[in-house]
């Protein structure tokens, strides 16, 4: 799990240092930066996460 989570924080860095650079550029902030996506696995790994404590 800690592996899976050091991944998506890695993921979430990239995206958000694409979506400054978009910024910086005029472009759509979140335009194929990944961060839905990844913020959407994040979630679903607190919930298998939260399924494990009794």
């Amino acid at each position: 799990m800690h592996q899976s989570i050091v991944g998506y924080n890695e993921t979430l860095q990239q995206g958000l240092d694409q979506a400054i650079t978009n910024l910086e550029q005029g472009k759509a902030a979140f335009e194929s930066t990944g961060i839905p996506e990844t913020i959407n696995k994040v979630s679903e790994l607190l919930n298998q996460i939260t399924q494990l404590t009794p």
